[in-house]
């Protein structure tokens, strides 16, 4: 058992990690990196949504300041001439999923125990990173 201890030493020399993980269930079980993904991928999605609000509000008759390309808008059914941005609306109405998907990892990870990984299996980073493609 020494020699694995020394050996682990050296490692950690080697690769110039700033601590030492003394058991490795600490050293594999860490899901920060998923957390923090996520959560930067859900502060993304928020400021593009208000964005987008913001130019739907622009766009709208009590202001005017936008009048949206025919090739990002539609009109509506009961009054074509009205251009909706729907764009726009799509980034407002997929900011909810990417944080969702935080709120979903977060949930998970409050209940799982240490070394625990099969919840986890569903591929939530993939969707996100879909979602703000």
């Amino acid at each position: 058992m020494p020699y694995l201890s020394i050996l682990l030493f050296q490692l950690v020399l080697h690769l110039s990690l700033k601590f030492f993980p003394i058991y490795s269930i600490d050293a594999v079980s860490d899901r920060d990196f998923v957390l923090e993904f996520l959560a930067a991928n859900s502060i993304a999605a928020v400021h593009l949504s208000r964005i987008g609000e913001e130019w739907v509000l622009w766009a709208s008759e009590e202001f005017g300041f936008l009048t949206p390309s025919d090739k990002v808008s539609t009109g509506s059914s009961i009054m074509p001439q009205k251009k909706n941005p729907d764009p726009m609306e799509l980034v407002r109405g997929k900011s909810a999923r990417v944080v969702g998907d935080l709120m979903t990892v977060l949930t998970l990870c409050k209940g799982l125990p240490q070394a625990y990984n099969r919840d986890l299996q569903v591929s939530l980073i993939l969707i996100s990173i879909s979602t703000l493609k």
